[in-house]
């Protein structure tokens, strides 16, 4: 019985490591991804604009973005679901 109940919990923190994880790689992600966006398009910015418009992703699924949209920010988004 209670190896059963060790096996949940190591499979409970596998799942929150993995969760986490990917959190984390998305938001890397999407930073990277709207650096690469706002210098393609010649917009001006900083580290913490694509922060926010990280974090944005995930609060308001705010992706109104037009013309070329870099791989790394449909990855970031694709994974915040």
């Amino acid at each position: 019985m209670e190896t059963v109940s060790n096996n949940h919990q190591a499979q409970k923190l596998h799942f929150w490591g993995l969760l986490i994880g990917l959190f984390f790689v998305s938001l890397v992600l999407g930073v990277v991804g709207f650096e690469h966006y706002y210098t393609y398009h010649g917009l001006e910015h900083d580290l913490a604009k694509s922060f926010y418009n990280t974090f944005q992703l995930y609060v308001l699924e705010s992706d109104n973005l037009s013309g070329y949209i870099p791989r790394e920010l449909h990855i970031a988004a694709l994974l915040r679901h």
